[in-house]
């Protein structure tokens, strides 16, 4: 955690047993973990978890972690950056038992043995139910560098195969924004656009005595469980003009909501004024007053706009 390469490794067995106890980890699922650093958590993994497929961007860590952990055969080690390599391939490759098809230097030093696939699991194009014969679901459960955080998260939010749930050890700081209510001024974009991807629980707060060494921070456990990608909340965040209002709004987020429309849209200020006024909103609003109904709202009165506006 911390630092991009881990120099802070989690110790305390009771928040170790809370974060997998949170991912409801199973024979049936797959499990990706960030950030793996010297295995504790690992370790927990690969006991309850059919498959583990852990991604470690320090090349001496990812080196030693399977002999470490005594070499288990449900483990799979991939050195590389989690928010750098292709997420997607990763998860379809471990539904088909399939290793991700790494380069030879890289397949080298993540992992000492040869790389061995979950066995009985179709090969086959394009991807479907099949592939869950062995396992349920996937899942994302680590402990990550936390200047990934949200990075990885809008990761998420666009991956065509969704995970059943996450659970992650972070910053504090930005659990409170990712939680946070309207009216907060933690509220932010990311408050905005995890509220609309997941239902979301800040499950327990963590002291940095639970670290060695101790961090300068507090952290959190906090588990996401995705809507389905068909619900009303999935389908406003898929949408690229809804993320620019979001965006646009959070802008100039100490000022007037009007204001941030105004600049972003190129708008008049009395025709934001009118914008906000479709929505039902008051001119003076800031945009972490919104709800997401409110957002959803004010997105759906963008007829308010001249046409070319609206359209931009």
């Amino acid at each position: 955690m911390g630092q991009r390469l881990g120099q802070h490794f989690l110790v305390d067995r009771g928040v170790l047993n809370t974060i997998v106890n949170a991912g409801e980890v199973a024979a049936s699922d797959l499990v990706l973990e960030i950030g793996p650093g010297k295995g504790v958590l690992t370790e927990e993994l690969v006991k309850r978890a059919g498959w583990v497929v852990a991604i470690e961007k320090d090349e001496g860590l990812a080196r030693t972690l399977r002999p470490a952990l005594g070499a288990p055969e449900n483990l799979e080690i991939i050195t590389g950056d989690a928010v750098a390599v292709d997420l997607p391939a990763i998860i379809k490759s471990s539904f088909r038992g399939q290793p991700f098809g790494l380069d030879e230097e890289s397949r080298d030093m993540s992992d000492s043995e040869p790389r061995r696939g979950p066995s009985a699991l179709p090969v086959a194009e394009p991807l479907d139910d099949d592939f869950c014969r062995r396992f349920r679901s996937w899942k994302l459960i680590a402990n990550i560098p936390y200047e990934i955080t949200s990075p990885l998260l809008f990761l998420l939010f666009d991956i065509e195969l969704q995970p059943e749930r996450v659970v992650l050890l972070i910053q504090k700081a930005v659990a409170d924004r990712i939680v946070s209510p309207p009216g907060k001024k933690a509220r932010s974009i990311l408050s905005v656009f995890g509220q609309l991807y997941a239902e979301i629980e800040l499950i327990c707060a963590v002291p940095p005595k639970a670290f060695n060494p101790p961090p300068s921070v507090e952290s959190a456990v906090i588990r996401l469980i995705p809507y389905p990608a068909d619900s009303k909340q999935r389908q406003l965040l898929a949408s690229k003009d809804f993320r620019r209002l979001v965006k646009a709004g959070f802008s100039q987020k100490r000022k007037q909501l009007k204001n941030a429309l105004s600049a972003v849209y190129h708008l008049p200020s009395d025709d934001a004024v009118a914008w906000l006024s479709a929505a039902s909103l008051d001119s003076t609003v800031r945009a972490e007053e919104l709800s997401l109904k409110d957002w959803d709202t004010l997105f759906s009165k963008r007829d308010s706009l001249p046409p070319a506006t609206a359209s931009e």
